[in-house]
């Protein structure tokens, strides 16, 4: 009986494998592994900023009008992506900080779209203000997500 052996030592190249030595970093945390200080600014960064928002909007136009349309559409894309941020942020995945960035984002699109839609007549510091907050909030979830991606 003839039995056929595979006869490749360890020290044969892989073709398109790098070669992973687990025992330099076993106690270090794998490389996707998100950092502490970036998960916890995108699970917090979206109630962070409506927060703020909330509290410095005034009252709408017309107190009893409808909401808009899309104020409906980007609030629940909004709550998606901070349920998004908020899930990866917890698995400590790289992709919170794009969940993040959307966060940013959407924030931005609802700032601009509240004078807009009708239902704020003007604008003011408050909207200013959300302006930069929801900048801020975008603009280092897009930071940190290149940073990572360089390292």
């Amino acid at each position: 009986m003839t039995t056929e052996t595979d006869h490749r030592t360890s020290t044969s190249p892989t073709v398109g494998l790098p070669r992973t030595d687990s025992s330099q970093h076993a106690d270090a945390p794998p490389h996707s592994a998100l950092p502490a200080r970036w998960a916890l600014f995108a699970g917090l960064v979206g109630p962070v900023v409506a927060t703020f928002c909330l509290a410095v909007e005034p009252q709408p136009a017309n107190p009893n009008a409808p909401e808009p349309l899309i104020a409906t559409l980007l609030g629940l894309a909004l709550m998606f992506a901070w349920t998004g941020a908020a899930v990866a942020a917890l698995r400590r995945r790289p992709s919170a900080l794009s969940w993040a960035s959307a966060v940013g984002g959407l924030s931005m699109a609802m700032t601009i779209s509240c004078p807009l839609s009708g239902h704020h007549t003007g604008v003011g510091m408050w909207w200013i203000g959300e302006m930069l907050v929801c900048g801020v909030a975008w603009g280092a979830a897009v930071v940190g997500k290149y940073s990572l991606e360089r390292h």
